[in-house]
């Protein structure tokens, strides 16, 4: 049991109103009396259909085989495209260069990427787009937000009643990625943002928008970065690379201490949400915050990924959308997401173990049966009113990348050593549901509320718990993304069903609560060697090494050095997949080679380390 500190005696400050729940009653689509306008790339010309050079393509040769099933996940229920591209196609155009000749050579004049602004290249894509945006003005990125909470400060309070907060969808989203001031910027680490911001942000007519939320590492040397103009822009020059610096947005410890004092903990390790929090609460203007971090990659076209993520997020009806969550989806074993749905409801009769907030007397929910704000669209009394159309066609509040787990459920202190912290009047039993890794999308709505609870209440669960676990608690509309991951070596796929999930949902009266009870989950620390390593995890060995692959780091000279690297490791382990380096002559089954070059399908990432950091605090 983690031993907590004595609660705060601060008493809490009600925040000015705000309407929180986004009302999404008159959404429209504006696409159609205002169409998009291309938005102009790095080497100054607009990506549209005609550029080929700006954003990669995937190749166009027959590599003589069938697109990989991953072994969990699956392309087809996400309409993902089944792209191939070898590291030189995905990464030339942001600035990789590769002496052999290539499908992928760029004969464009080279970017000086010192002199590329993504700040004003962002800003002037979205203004370009501004009629199709539901707001009064898009807001320019330039000029700082964040500020200390005074509760003495009267000008804050008259800036926080008129701040101009939508009230209704936006079409705008954010990708937060979380990065810190002593982060080294290895030139992957370059790669991999440019091709965000531009696949994003600029590809997609200014939908989303990418900011570097930079946690400062300098303590009290810059805690007034917040109020001294000089200060802050040389630690923004200092903190992140030149052409990155009007994407950026300096975070301090010290701004999360004075906006939730009654919480006692800001550490990422517990609190990785309240950076996130504040984000929402000062730049409103977003439906939708993607949280990513610096060690993911995505192998495919972002804004494509990140798009046909917020479409099956939309098609995904409210009902027994947490049972559905709490499940890894393999197409191996649960046959199409459809069949698996229905499967699911079968062994709920319908029914659905959670209609609306699952309650707790600390939190007020947003959404009720027959009384929420949404009057065209109510949540009606009972699951089994329900034909599975209630908020279909609307965003998810939360789009999770891994399987939704019930706290309580699981077996030891060992298998989530966060599992009993929390803070703020909560009972030792209250429902608490987390999934890991932090990252995830949630809506302006959830944030919010969670900025609200924090602030003035004081209430907390470690990170990982703190989305899913404020959304249900809401009433809040929560998807899981099945998500393509591979697991290499690969084990038996109905052993990984057994593990992961318990087995098929309603298989021998075992799942009558729809939930699955893998001893994967809920004996994660006994039995998540058996699931290791995969493509996305919280933790996994198996990025590294196939990445390097990818880049064909692992070519000439460096045989002997990477089969000593392999021995060494299984001489520490030999039982533990995790420590896993893949073979020189032993490329993963779902990646290919053709005329010596690796060909890779279209995934998300994590974690892909391109240094051997670790963010101090």
């Amino acid at each position: 049991m983690i031993t907590l500190p004595q609660r705060s005696s601060i008493e809490p400050h009600r925040l000015p109103q705000r309407q929180v729940l986004r009302d999404w009653s008159n959404a429209k689509d504006t696409t159609t009396t205002h169409p998009r306008v291309p938005c102009t790339g790095a080497r100054g010309v607009l990506l549209d259909s005609s550029n080929v050079l700006d954003v990669p393509r995937p190749t166009q040769r027959d590599l003589g085989r069938d697109y990989p099933e991953p072994t969990f996940g699956s392309y087809d229920a996400l309409g993902l495209s089944k792209g191939w591209m070898t590291f030189e196609q995905r990464y030339g155009p942001y600035g990789y260069e590769k002496n052999s000749s290539s499908e992928a050579r760029h004969t464009s004049p080279s970017v000086d990427w010192n002199s590329v602004d993504w700040g004003a290249l962002v800003d002037e894509c979205a203004k370009a787009n501004d009629a199709r945006f539901r707001l009064p003005k898009v807001m320019s990125q330039r000029r700082p937000r964040f500020r200390l909470f005074d509760d003495n400060d009267a000008k804050q309070h008259q800036e926080e009643e008129e701040t101009e907060v939508p009230q209704h969808e936006t079409g705008r989203q954010a990708i937060i990625l979380r990065t810190w001031s002593t982060y080294e910027y290895y030139p992957e680490d370059l790669w991999n943002l440019r091709s965000i911001i531009t696949e994003a942000s600029l590809a997609t007519h200014g939908d989303y928008q990418v900011f570097l939320l930079v946690d400062l590492k300098c303590g009290e040397a810059c805690q007034d970065v917040f109020t001294n103009a000089t200060l802050h822009q040389e630690i923004l020059e200092k903190s992140v690379p030149k052409e990155f610096w009007n994407v950026a947005v300096l975070v301090h410890e010290n701004l999360q201490r004075s906006w939730y004092p009654k919480v006692e903990e800001t550490r990422s390790m517990w609190q990785i949400m309240q950076p996130l929090q504040l984000f929402a609460h000062f730049y409103p203007e977003f439906d939708h915050y993607w949280q990513l971090e610096m060690d993911a990659r995505f192998t495919g076209n972002v804004g494509n990924m990140l798009q046909a993520f917020d479409l099956f997020g939309r098609e995904q009806p409210y009902k027994q959308a947490r049972e559905r969550a709490s499940w890894a989806y393999m197409s191996s074993q649960h046959g199409t997401y459809a069949e698996f749905s229905s499967a699911i409801n079968s062994s709920l009769n319908g029914n659905a173990t959670i209609w609306g907030p699952d309650r707790i007397k600390n939190v007020e929910p947003l959404l009720l049966p027959n009384n929420n704000d949404n009057k065209n669209d109510p949540l009606p009394p009972s699951p089994l009113q329900d034909n599975f159309t209630h908020a279909l066609h609307r965003p998810a509040d939360l789009l999770l990348l891994t399987q939704l787990n019930d706290v309580r459920l699981f077996e030891r202190h060992s298998d989530w050593v966060f599992a009993e912290w929390y803070l703020g009047g909560f009972t030792p039993h209250i429902p608490r549901y987390m999934s890991v890794p932090a990252q995830a999308r949630a809506s302006y709505s959830l944030l919010e509320a969670i900025h609200r609870s924090q602030h003035e209440q004081g209430l907390r669960v470690a990170s990982e718990a703190t989305l899913p676990s404020w959304a249900l608690w809401l009433g809040l509309k929560i998807v899981g993304l099945p998500i393509p991951r591979f697991q290499f070596p690969e084990r038996e796929a109905h052993e990984l069903g057994w593990v992961l999930n318990g087995g098929l949902p309603g298989e021998k009266g075992r799942f009558e609560d729809g939930i699955a009870r893998g001893d994967g989950v809920y004996r994660g620390s006994s039995l998540g060697f058996f699931l290791r390593p995969l493509t996305f995890d919280w933790w996994s060995s198996l990025c590294d090494p196939m990445w390097e692959w990818w880049m064909m780091e692992g070519e000439e000279g460096e045989d002997g050095e990477r089969e000593r690297e392999e021995e060494e490791r299984k001489k520490k382990d030999g039982n533990h997949p995790e420590y896993v380096v893949v073979p020189k002559k032993e490329l993963p089954g779902f990646m290919h080679m053709v005329d010596g070059e690796v060909y890779m399908p279209e995934m998300l990432l994590h974690p892909r380390k391109s240094n051997l950091y670790h963010a101090p605090g």
